[in-house]
């Protein structure tokens, strides 16, 4: 941007002052990103390498304004006409911006491809900053469609798709569901609640403070596969699987809350019965107890 600008100092300045604004308000997350970028892949061994259909079924779902779930062969052909369309409209427009703006669009899913046979991170939302860039190209190329009636016609086939796709995607759209999880915990009130690492220690702690519950705060048992951004930085108790169910014996009914692939290893040990109420949901709560101990849980 600083190139494009060469020959306007004061947009220069302008354009700097903005991203200085922006990099201090994001600065607070800075200490976690840099975290993430030095931990072993472990952290983030739920994300599988893709192959180039899943690449480009994935592309599809952030480019499209379809919002599919499935994208299939007629979705990687879309991808394809709009890639070569945005080629054309870059090569003729001849403008550097424009250039610019292609290179981001199509360069970005190849370059996370590229990236992800080594260290995966390929996701829609990974993805997702790249649909900025390709939004304004196809809003040039439909104002470069000579015909009136055909660019508005466009523009409008292209605004009912993006909000026929919006209103099925709303439904099915990734939720968490702290406050249900946190109810839950309250109605059954478990002598001790476990989860799998600091990460979602943090977030139902915070749940748990708005709530104004007054039950135990989350315990720790971290295992291998864990959420590892946030190590360190819960300041409640952390036990080894060993410690945990000697607490369980002791206190009797214990609930587990679990987010993602990330659990407790506890919820492996034959020696726990499980009893999980909910289904399908992010995060997940489970009444834990060991037969024959003090206490067991509330219905």
């Amino acid at each position: 941007m600083l190139w494009l600008l060469r020959s306007d100092r004061r947009a220069q300045a302008r354009w700097l002052a903005t991203n200085v604004a922006v990099l201090a308000g994001w600065g607070w997350w800075a200490m976690i990103s840099v975290r993430q970028m030095t931990m072993p892949v472990t952290n983030i061994a739920w994300i599988a390498t893709p192959s180039w259909r899943d690449a480009a079924a994935m592309t599809a779902q952030v480019y499209l304004p379809l919002f599919p779930h499935e994208t299939g062969i007629a979705g990687m052909l879309l991808l394809a006409g709009l890639f070569a369309g945005l080629a054309a409209c870059a090569v003729r427009e001849a403008r550097p911006e424009v250039r610019l703006l292609a290179v981001l669009t199509i360069g970005a899913p190849l370059l996370l491809f590229a990236i992800s046979q080594r260290v995966p991170i390929f996701l829609p939302r990974t993805l997702s900053w790249a649909s900025g860039p390709e939004l304004v190209l196809v809003a040039l190329g439909v104002t470069r469609i000579r015909s009136p009636p055909v660019a508005r016609a466009s523009g409008a086939i292209l605004l009912g798709l993006s909000a026929i796709g919006l209103a099925s995607w709303l439904p099915s759209r990734e939720r968490e569901h702290w406050h249900q999880a946190v109810a839950l915990i309250g109605s059954h009130q478990p002598a001790l609640v476990i989860v799998g690492d600091d990460a979602v220690a943090l977030a139902l702690d915070r749940y748990r403070s708005n709530a104004e519950l007054k039950g135990p705060r989350p315990i720790v048992v971290q295992w291998a596969y864990r959420e590892r951004w946030a190590d360190g930085l819960y300041s409640g108790p952390h036990l080894s699987p060993a410690a945990a169910l000697a607490v369980i014996r002791d206190r009797g009914c214990g609930a587990v809350v679990e987010w993602g692939p990330f659990h407790p290893p506890i919820l492996d040990d034959p020696a726990v019965t499980a009893r999980p109420l909910t289904r399908d949901t992010a995060p997940a709560v489970t009444l834990i107890d060991i037969p024959r101990t003090r206490r067991a849980c509330r219905p």
